[in-house]
């Protein structure tokens, strides 16, 4: 059946797909790139950012915080409560208001040189664990808490 014709006699132009198919079409896109960047841009937590939250459970004294961030090859070496026992040495070394100098990563591993008020001068290292960070200890001992060799 032909479309009616307008006032002038000629056919109307009808859109070859449907609005409503068009429409469903780009709601379903905005759908998919929306999803596609909640899983590009998920939070990825950087090691500087893992120091510093170690260091604000150190500043609260939480032991069980603090020993979570920890690398398991510490935790396998160090129980809960010896940790728990050596948390009031570290505290006055790292403060969570540290400053961050130069930083470095090779193979999984970062070494962070922290510095500044109410912070012993030291480099930090951590490991890579999925999409966060663990405490691998301190370089050269700078601070007194025998961390285990990792």
């Amino acid at each position: 059946m032909a479309d009616p014709p307008e006032e002038n006699g000629a056919g109307r132009h009808r859109p070859a797909l449907p609005t409503a198919v068009v429409a469903v079409s780009v709601i379903v896109a905005l759908v998919a790139v929306s999803g596609l960047l909640v899983v590009l841009f998920r939070r990825t937590t950087g090691p500087g950012e893992v120091l510093r939250d170690f260091a604000r459970s150190l500043e609260a004294e939480d032991c069980p915080e603090s020993y979570a961030l920890l690398a398991a090859a510490i935790r396998e070496r160090l129980d809960e409560g010896s940790w728990c026992e050596l948390l009031p040495e570290l505290v006055p070394h790292l403060s969570p208001a540290f400053s961050i100098g130069q930083r470095t990563f090779h193979e999984g591993i970062a070494t962070i040189e922290v510095f500044g008020e109410d912070t012993t001068p030291a480099t930090w290292r951590l490991r890579k664990a999925g999409r966060s960070w663990e405490i691998l200890g301190v370089e050269e001992n700078a601070v007194p808490i025998p961390f285990p060799d990792t």
